[in-house]
């Protein structure tokens, strides 16, 4: 099982739940018949499924592109410190 793709539905289901919850008792609490609730939850489950399916891409390609920019970071400080050993390593070898 694709643990990529179980976790987008599961958000997307989160989301479409959420959404239903929210309409269906806010609806329900200002007064509204029960036909009306469901319709407007009905549709609220539908929005509140794909706003969060691109929420959660928004947000899962923020973090994939802060992890590479950390990795790319940290293979220039590598980089830049092999440079400076190499540099002194030669500095202290070199004949006076």
């Amino acid at each position: 099982m694709n643990t990529e793709n179980f976790e987008s539905k599961f958000l997307i289901v989160l989301g479409g739940f959420s959404g239903f919850t929210l309409a269906f008792f806010g609806g329900f609490f200002v007064g509204n018949d029960i036909p009306t609730v469901l319709r407007n939850a009905s549709i609220a489950c539908v929005v509140g499924a794909f706003l969060m399916k691109g929420f959660s891409q928004l947000l899962i390609s923020q973090i994939l592109q802060a992890s590479r920019s950390k990795q790319q970071q940290a293979q220039i400080r590598a980089q830049e410190e092999a440079a400076a050993q190499e540099k002194e390593a030669e500095t202290t070898n070199a004949p006076n």
